[in-house]
Formats: C-alpha cells, sequence, structure tokens
C-alpha cells in the first residue's frame, strides 16, 4: 500500500456498495484483475484509471495519490530549484 493516505479503490467500491464482480464487469477486466488493483499488486493501466474515476465518480488525483499528492509534488518542485 502507498503511505500516502488516499481513498482506495476498496473503499470507493465499499462505499458504492458495488462488488468486485460487477466493476470488473463495468471496466472489462477480470475479477483476479481488480483484486490486484485493490491490493496494489499490480499497476492500473491509464485508461482503466480514467473509467474507474468516471465510475467512482472521484479525480484521479484522490483515489492513486491521495489529497497529499499536490503537496508533494509543490515540495518536489520545492528542492529541485534549490
Amino acid at each position: 500500500m502507498d503511505i500516502w493516505n488516499r481513498e482506495t479503490l476498496r473503499s470507493l467500491r465499499v462505499k458504492m456498495g458495488l462488488t468486485q464482480s460487477e466493476v470488473a464487469r463495468r471496466l472489462g477486466v477480470s475479477v483476479r484483475t481488480l483484486r490486484r488493483w485493490e491490493r496494489d499488486a499490480s499497476k492500473v493501466p491509464f485508461h482503466h484509471a480514467l473509467e474507474i474515476a468516471v465510475l467512482f465518480r472521484a479525480p484521479l488525483q484522490r483515489i492513486f495519490w491521495g489529497p497529499e499528492a499536490r503537496f508533494r509534488d509543490e515540495f518536489k518542485l520545492f528542492e529541485e530549484e534549490e
């Protein structure tokens, strides 16, 4: 699991009352693939990330990078300027 506090795919799915089978079917992937994504055992292809954001009505940043992403990017830029 990523060290950044984010709303995980699993938590979003559960909040919407969807099963892994339902989400996998809507995304056109296997349940096994979805399970891997939920566990961070494999990377989510960008085109599926966009579909996930639409399905869960949540910004990509919140799902995949967490609320600290903006701060983390700004801090990284600040470090590079030195």
